[in-house]
């Protein structure tokens, strides 16, 4: 028996990474969903859920008909006006790296093994990952936020952008 969960937060555009991440979401959860159909399974399988939030600006809600649906769509709006602070989106990202640490420090139940009537159950912290793959000043910006509150971040390194200076940045800094 294995539990697999899994919640994906991406910003929900329709085009660049999170294309490609609804789209390698899609392919394989539906994969996954006709084979369970195959097997008959009678134990419940618990879904992957394909979550986009994204800062709301005028242009988001426009194009909010058309982004392709994932499970849940969240767009947040700001409370201030403070017109600076919302053209960076710093509010949003400080708002999700909040999200990530509170979310991972929760529990969740882990199975070591399956015994004939019975299961060893362990309770383990949610883990939470920030990848980090193109970007620009906001990306930064949200790489920044997560480090300060202790969330992980996996930067991916050969997009050209934002996430590749602070790779660079960071060997540089290594050798000294």
């Amino acid at each position: 028996m294995s539990l697999k969960e899994c919640w994906v937060i991406y910003r929900g555009k329709n085009d660049g990474v999170s294309a490609l991440i609804y789209k390698a979401f899609r392919e394989t959860t539906e994969t996954h969903a006709a084979t369970k159909q195959k097997e008959q399974s009678s134990e419940k399988s618990k879904e992957n859920i394909l979550i986009a939030i994204r800062p709301w600006t005028k242009t988001n809600a426009k194009d909010a008909i058309k982004v392709k649906k994932p499970d849940w769509f969240l767009t947040l709006k700001p409370v201030f006006k403070d017109v600076q602070e919302q053209r960076n989106n710093r509010w949003f990202n400080l708002y999700l790296s909040h999200f990530l640490k509170k979310l991972s420090a929760e529990y969740t139940p882990l199975m070591l093994k399956e015994k004939p009537n019975k299961e060893d159950l362990i309770n383990m912290r949610v883990p939470v990952l920030v990848i980090a793959v193109e970007g620009d000043i906001s990306t930064i910006h949200q790489i920044h936020s997560a480090v300060v509150r202790k969330v992980p971040v996996l930067l991916m390194k050969g997009s050209g952008k934002a996430v590749d200076f602070i790779i660079d940045y960071l060997e540089e800094s290594r050798l000294m």
